[in-house]
């Protein structure tokens, strides 16, 4: 009778004690996570990396990526990237970047290809888009392209071209490259909002530049740097400022920049440039 008797003051105690503190448990264990804080700031990216190969001769595609991770950047656009090339003793980097990106949340990717072409542009982002591929004229040296892309942001329509126009005549203007430019903007012709970014291979005061911003588009590291570096190539000793992020706004919607740098790095010959937007 005793032990009966200990054995009924247990059960009790078990279920007055025990039972409730392990139910409490429960309830703080699975509880619903507090909603995150919502974030209406992006950073937007672009980047030429020399066929993934940094300032020493190193091929190096988690190089290129470190970058891009450190920066936080939500949508990238790259210029120089290769397929079967000997530039890079035939790396697929189209293929390796596609791979490491998506590890990094960039689920959406686009690399423009266009015939024989080794050298493309791309598109990397972390939300929906729509992309295609269009050519450039005139065709100097060979055929130069821009991606474009509509890019669903958190519920804002933006439409986004990346592209690397001709290096012929780097140290001067070229009324060629004026007329790639050209192409660009009519490309471009939206209601939406418009980010262009890419490889210009033009100083600011050239008129290739001058076309972006007589046609309103505003150059976003000369609206908002942030300080740092004011030059992108050579990165081992730049003398030219040739990369840009240049932003217009549509009838839709609007953002306005917010921060724009220009990245210290060696991973490629380029320095990459960094805008951070927000929606208004």
């Amino acid at each position: 009778m005793k032990n009966r008797s200990q054995v009924l003051t247990s059960i009790f105690l078990i279920t007055i004690f025990v039972i409730p503190s392990l139910i409490a448990m429960v309830v703080i264990n699975f509880s619903d996570p507090a909603e995150p804080e919502t974030d209406d700031h992006y950073k937007i990216m672009t980047y030429n990396i020399h066929f993934g190969i940094d300032s020493d001769g190193i091929y190096s595609v988690e190089n290129i990526v470190d970058v891009v991770t450190s920066s936080g950047a939500d949508i990238v656009g790259f210029q120089e990237i290769t397929r079967a090339s000997p530039l890079n003793g035939f790396g697929d980097l189209g293929s390796q970047l596609t791979i490491e990106m998506e590890k990094k949340g960039f689920k959406y990717s686009f690399i423009g290809d266009y015939g024989s072409q080794t050298i493309r542009n791309a598109i990397f982002s972390k939300y929906p888009m729509e992309a295609e591929v269009f050519s450039l004229e005139p065709v100097v040296s060979y055929q130069r392209t821009a991606v474009k892309a509509t890019i669903d942001i958190d519920g804002n329509q933006v439409v986004f071209l990346v592209t690397h126009v001709t290096h012929i005549n780097e140290t001067t203007t070229n009324s060629d490259r004026v007329e790639q430019i050209t192409n660009l903007i009519n490309l471009a012709d939206t209601n939406l909002p418009v980010i262009i970014m890419g490889d210009f291979n033009s100083e600011p005061d050239w008129p290739e530049i001058q076309t972006f911003l007589l046609a309103g588009y505003l150059d976003s590291w000369e609206e908002v740097n942030t300080g740092g570096p004011t030059l992108t190539w050579p990165a081992n000793d730049p003398v030219q400022r040739l990369d840009y992020i240049f932003l217009t706004n549509g009838t839709s919607s609007s953002f306005i920049p917010v921060s724009s740098s220009i990245i210290d790095t060696k991973a490629s010959d380029h320095f990459p440039v960094i805008t951070e937007i927000e929606f208004v």
